[in-house]
Protein backbone atom coordinates (compact mmCIF):
# COMPACT_ATOMS: atom_id res chain seq x y z
CA UNK A 1 0.00 0.00 0.00
CA UNK A 2 1.64 3.63 -1.40
CA UNK A 3 0.52 6.22 1.47
CA UNK A 4 3.22 7.41 3.76
CA UNK A 5 5.08 6.04 6.89
CA UNK A 6 5.47 9.14 7.74
CA UNK A 7 5.15 11.67 5.68
CA UNK A 8 5.99 15.31 5.78
CA UNK A 9 3.72 17.61 3.50
CA UNK A 10 4.55 21.16 2.88
CA UNK A 11 8.25 21.46 1.75
CA UNK A 12 7.24 18.06 0.89
CA UNK A 13 6.68 15.50 -2.36
CA UNK A 14 7.40 12.29 -1.14
CA UNK A 15 5.59 8.91 -1.55
CA UNK A 16 5.49 6.68 1.19
CA UNK A 17 4.96 3.16 1.40
CA UNK A 18 3.69 1.31 4.13
CA UNK A 19 5.00 -2.79 4.52
CA UNK A 20 2.92 -5.16 6.20
CA UNK A 21 4.50 -8.55 7.68
CA UNK A 22 3.55 -11.37 5.49
CA UNK A 23 0.25 -13.39 6.50
CA UNK A 24 -1.04 -16.70 5.57
CA UNK A 25 -3.97 -17.46 3.51
CA UNK A 26 -5.60 -18.99 6.31
CA UNK A 27 -5.43 -15.72 8.35
CA UNK A 28 -7.61 -13.65 6.24
CA UNK A 29 -10.80 -15.06 6.82
CA UNK A 30 -13.05 -12.13 7.85
CA UNK A 31 -14.24 -8.92 6.10
CA UNK A 32 -13.41 -5.58 6.54
CA UNK A 33 -15.19 -3.85 10.08
CA UNK A 34 -15.67 -0.15 10.58
CA UNK A 35 -14.14 -0.30 14.33
CA UNK A 36 -11.26 -3.01 13.93
CA UNK A 37 -8.24 -3.53 12.34
CA UNK A 38 -7.55 -6.84 9.76
CA UNK A 39 -5.03 -8.96 9.62
CA UNK A 40 -1.27 -7.92 10.50
CA UNK A 41 -2.08 -4.31 10.89
CA UNK A 42 0.79 -1.82 10.47
CA UNK A 43 0.57 1.63 11.94
CA UNK A 44 1.63 4.52 9.68
CA UNK A 45 1.48 8.31 10.10
CA UNK A 46 0.48 11.35 7.48
CA UNK A 47 2.16 14.62 9.11
CA UNK A 48 0.63 17.72 7.74
CA UNK A 49 3.69 20.50 8.23
CA UNK A 50 2.58 23.64 7.41
CA UNK A 51 4.71 25.23 10.25
CA UNK A 52 6.34 27.89 8.37
CA UNK A 53 2.84 29.54 6.88
CA UNK A 54 3.17 31.29 10.47
CA UNK A 55 -0.07 31.74 13.19
CA UNK A 56 -3.50 31.15 12.34
CA UNK A 57 -4.05 27.58 10.93
CA UNK A 58 -6.70 26.19 13.23
CA UNK A 59 -7.39 22.53 11.43
CA UNK A 60 -7.23 20.02 8.49
CA UNK A 61 -9.25 18.30 6.63
CA UNK A 62 -8.43 14.53 5.08
CA UNK A 63 -9.60 12.32 2.17
CA UNK A 64 -8.17 8.99 0.44
CA UNK A 65 -8.63 8.32 -2.65
CA UNK A 66 -7.40 5.04 -5.64
CA UNK A 67 -8.43 3.73 -8.36
CA UNK A 68 -8.11 0.49 -6.42
CA UNK A 69 -10.87 1.17 -4.27
CA UNK A 70 -14.40 -0.62 -3.68
CA UNK A 71 -18.29 -0.12 -2.23
CA UNK A 72 -17.22 -1.34 1.17
CA UNK A 73 -13.99 1.72 0.82
CA UNK A 74 -11.25 -0.64 1.32
CA UNK A 75 -8.33 -1.32 -1.54
CA UNK A 76 -8.71 -3.57 -3.80
CA UNK A 77 -5.37 -5.78 -4.08
CA UNK A 78 -3.92 -4.57 -7.75
CA UNK A 79 -4.33 -8.05 -9.32
CA UNK A 80 -2.73 -7.31 -12.51
CA UNK A 81 0.35 -7.20 -11.01
CA UNK A 82 3.60 -10.55 -10.80
CA UNK A 83 7.14 -9.47 -8.79
CA UNK A 84 9.69 -11.83 -9.40
CA UNK A 85 7.60 -14.66 -10.66
CA UNK A 86 4.96 -13.90 -7.91
CA UNK A 87 1.43 -13.45 -9.35
CA UNK A 88 -0.89 -11.43 -7.19
CA UNK A 89 -3.08 -12.61 -4.27
CA UNK A 90 -6.71 -13.16 -5.11
CA UNK A 91 -9.48 -11.75 -2.72
CA UNK A 92 -7.49 -9.47 0.03
CA UNK A 93 -8.44 -6.24 0.09
CA UNK A 94 -5.86 -3.46 2.43
CA UNK A 95 -8.53 -1.51 4.90
CA UNK A 96 -7.20 1.62 6.17
CA UNK A 97 -8.86 2.72 9.71
CA UNK A 98 -7.99 5.90 11.50
CA UNK A 99 -6.65 6.07 14.99
CA UNK A 100 -8.27 8.85 16.82
CA UNK A 101 -6.79 10.22 20.28
CA UNK A 102 -8.29 7.50 22.32
CA UNK A 103 -6.92 5.18 20.12
CA UNK A 104 -10.29 3.99 18.81
CA UNK A 105 -10.43 2.78 15.10
CA UNK A 106 -12.67 3.93 12.27
CA UNK A 107 -12.64 2.92 9.22
CA UNK A 108 -11.31 5.15 6.23
CA UNK A 109 -13.86 5.02 3.35
CA UNK A 110 -11.68 5.26 0.44
CA UNK A 111 -13.21 7.47 -2.52
CA UNK A 112 -16.11 8.96 -0.09
CA UNK A 113 -15.97 12.69 0.06
CA UNK A 114 -18.32 12.69 2.69
CA UNK A 115 -15.33 10.92 4.76
CA UNK A 116 -13.42 13.45 5.98
CA UNK A 117 -11.00 13.34 8.92
CA UNK A 118 -10.05 16.32 10.69
CA UNK A 119 -7.10 17.20 12.91
CA UNK A 120 -6.04 20.31 14.76
CA UNK A 121 -2.94 21.77 14.19
CA UNK A 122 -0.26 22.39 16.66
CA UNK A 123 2.93 24.52 15.84
CA UNK A 124 1.69 24.33 12.14
CA UNK A 125 1.52 20.67 12.33
CA UNK A 126 -1.59 18.32 12.12
CA UNK A 127 -1.15 14.79 12.03
CA UNK A 128 -3.12 11.67 10.96
CA UNK A 129 -2.45 8.15 12.64
CA UNK A 130 -3.73 5.59 10.85
CA UNK A 131 -3.80 1.31 10.81
CA UNK A 132 -3.56 -1.22 7.39
CA UNK A 133 -4.28 -4.47 7.51
CA UNK A 134 -5.19 -7.30 5.54
CA UNK A 135 -9.31 -8.28 4.92
CA UNK A 136 -10.92 -10.62 2.97
CA UNK A 137 -12.90 -9.13 -0.29
CA UNK A 138 -16.04 -8.56 -0.15
CA UNK A 139 -16.42 -10.24 -3.30
CA UNK A 140 -19.33 -12.92 -3.38
CA UNK A 141 -17.69 -16.38 -3.50
CA UNK A 142 -13.83 -15.33 -3.62
CA UNK A 143 -11.49 -17.09 -2.15
CA UNK A 144 -8.01 -16.12 -0.65
CA UNK A 145 -5.31 -17.17 -2.57
CA UNK A 146 -1.37 -16.89 -2.10
CA UNK A 147 0.40 -13.97 -3.83
CA UNK A 148 1.50 -10.24 -4.22
CA UNK A 149 -0.54 -7.77 -2.44
CA UNK A 150 0.01 -4.17 -3.68
CA UNK A 151 -2.54 -1.16 -3.86
CA UNK A 152 -2.20 2.97 -3.52
CA UNK A 153 -3.96 5.45 -2.50
CA UNK A 154 -3.99 8.93 -3.16
CA UNK A 155 -4.56 11.70 0.16
CA UNK A 156 -5.65 15.09 -0.56
CA UNK A 157 -5.65 17.57 2.24
CA UNK A 158 -7.18 21.07 3.06
CA UNK A 159 -6.86 23.45 5.84
CA UNK A 160 -8.46 26.48 7.88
Amino acid sequence: IKTSRPVAVGNSNIDGTVTLKTAHVSDVTAEVQNSTAGVNAEDFSIIIDCSDAGAGLMKSHLTMSSSFSNTKGTLDNDETLTRSGIEAAKAVDIAVHHVDDANALSLVKINDPSNTMEESFTNGIATYNFKASYVKSSDAGASVTTGLVSTNAIYTFTYE
